[in-house]
């Protein structure tokens, strides 16, 4: 691709932001929810099969290739995108020196593997640290693809490699679980199924993206673009990496204190609520940087684009979290069965704590898309040290009260991660008061409608624990679908109610899009004809 269409390509994705944006939310929620979906029934698939011990190894050594994947891939993408003028040797030079760096952390954890197993007293977690450690080059490779699909917006692209990676990761992994599970019961082999899914995930992600995505490295490598990149990138990068590191803090400190059942109780638990929030805040974020972005001279716009999008994710996000809170036992009874039951209470504060991340991404985005990433740094500085200090006593108290059952300790150590998210509210929110006049109280007003809804729409929900089932059905499993069922139904119509009575002004923002979205997809297919 000659350098003079890569600037014109560049230069189109700030033409039509509106539409490029809806466009984008579009390909981006549909990559989102088709390929969660897949995972989700891999993942039952997987669970069932593996069990919660093979299942608790996967995050004791997918927490050393996420924080080095951080150092190699944050901060410079996101300053590619926030650049203006980003040209092809910016791209190149990027793409150089994260490529090199990758295959220098390649190296050192190939040679530290074997001291991490024994971190955890477990020899059998060695080759598959240094195989998943390969994630850190092919990640490497497709990062600044990433970054190329968020600047020029052509999500329709990330899509159909993502999904693919995801049907295909999955299948694979599924296959070596049924022959592993065939031949031996040691749980800790059975990970190695977690292990091909994650890096097959990878490399055919990597594969469709080069396939589709016209940009192509060149042997163009400058440090004066380097540096100019660096002097944005690196509070992005140091960022992320203190984020990343806090919330892999829990899982060091729980696999390394209590059972690997415990830690996996604990992830899963995790893990759905995590799902449902991908498919709809992280979709807005993808978008939004960008958006927001090639309007950074535009304050008034900037702000109103940053409370368009916090009132429209936490419109979703708010009775999603809590619809899915209300139906955590059943759900998990019914996909993943009895086993994997103690990671109710960890679902539960996941769900509330993921109702949060509107907030803070809508926050953050703007921060980051004005250039501010010195104040990003700061915040998050300020973050860490108060969460660790929750963290710190949330331990301190576990290992006080000395519970009979590990599993208690952990659900409390959990727990301090509540405080820590109202905590964060707060800290993401004062910034942005100064830099878009848009502050706590503020954001507040405009978060209020959806959160109360999501009360009473919970209060409706949970009701239905009070019918006696059990008594009229003896079939535990007929009984626990119907519940789902009537919850499932009471959740969805009663919010949706509530949206129409109170003419919630977000309900009618999202019904306009789609229906705007709608006609333009049909006028530009009449065109065509």
């Amino acid at each position: 691709m000659s350098e003079t269409n890569h600037n014109k390509e560049l230069q189109s994705a700030a033409v039509n932001t509106k539409e490029k944006t809806v466009t984008g939310l579009f390909w981006e929620y549909l990559e989102k929810l088709g390929g969660e979906a897949v995972s989700l029934v891999v993942s039952v698939v997987l669970a069932r099969l593996l069990g919660p011990s093979a299942y608790g190894v996967i995050p004791l050594i997918t927490v050393f290739t996420s924080l080095l994947g951080v150092l190699v891939q944050s901060g410079f993408g996101s300053a590619l995108v926030q650049k203006k003028d980003a040209d092809e040797k910016d791209f190149s030079t990027v793409f150089i020196f994260q490529l090199g760096l990758a295959t220098i952390f390649f190296i050192g954890i190939v040679f530290a593997a074997p001291y991490i197993a024994a971190f955890y007293k477990n020899p059998d977690l060695t080759p598959m640290v240094r195989i998943l450690s390969l994630t850190l080059i092919i990640g490497a490779v497709n990062n600044i693809q990433h970054a190329y699909v968020s600047k020029t917006m052509q999500f329709k692209k990330y899509f159909f490699a993502s999904f693919t990676g995801t049907i295909l990761s999955g299948v694979a992994g599924v296959v070596v679980a049924f022959v592993i599970t065939a031949h031996t019961n040691n749980p800790v082999l059975g990970a190695w199924a977690l292990v091909t899914q994650k890096l097959t995930d990878h490399i055919v992600d990597t594969i469709f993206l080069w396939a589709t995505v016209k940009w192509r490295p060149k042997l163009q490598f400058s440090f004066t673009r380097l540096k100019s990149l660096y002097s944005y990138g690196w509070k992005i990068l140091v960022s992320s990496f203190i984020d990343t590191l806090y919330h892999d803090i829990r899982t060091l400190i729980i696999g390394k204190m209590y059972t690997s059942k415990d830690l996996a109780y604990y992830s899963k638990g995790s893990t759905y609520p995590k799902i449902l929030m991908n498919n709809l805040n992280k979709t807005i974020q993808h978008v939004l940087f960008p958006a927001l972005a090639s309007h950074q001279d535009n304050i008034p716009k900037v702000k109103s684009m940053t409370r368009r999008a916090m009132k429209t994710s936490s419109y979703l996000v708010f009775p999603a979290m809590m619809g899915f809170a209300a139906v955590a036992d059943q759900f998990i009874y019914l996909l993943l069965g009895e086993a994997w039951m103690p990671a109710v209470p960890f679902m539960w504060i996941a769900c509330f704590n993921y109702a949060m991340w509107p907030i803070h991404t809508s926050n953050l985005q703007a921060i980051q898309a004005m250039g501010k990433s010195g104040t990003f740094l700061v915040a998050e500085i300020i973050k860490k040290i108060s969460n660790l200090a929750f963290l710190g006593a949330g331990i301190a108290i576990a290992v006080l009260l000395s519970f009979e059952s590990t599993t208690d300790s952990v659900i409390v150590i959990a727990m301090s991660s509540i405080i820590a998210e109202i905590v964060c509210v707060f800290i993401n929110a004062r910034p942005n008061a100064k830099i878009l006049g848009y502050g706590l109280f503020e954001q507040l007003r405009d978060l209020m409608p959806a959160f109360l809804m999501s009360l009473i729409m919970g209060a409706v929900v949970f009701s239905v624990d009070l019918i006696p089932f059990h008594i009229i059905i003896d079939s535990k499993v007929l009984y626990t679908v119907i519940e789902l069922i009537i919850k499932v139904i009471l959740g969805i119509g009663s919010y949706m109610l509530l949206s129409v009575v109170f003419r919630v002004e977000s309900f009618k923002y999202i019904l306009s899009t789609l229906k705007d979205f709608k006609k333009k997809k049909k006028s530009k297919k009449l065109a065509k004809q």
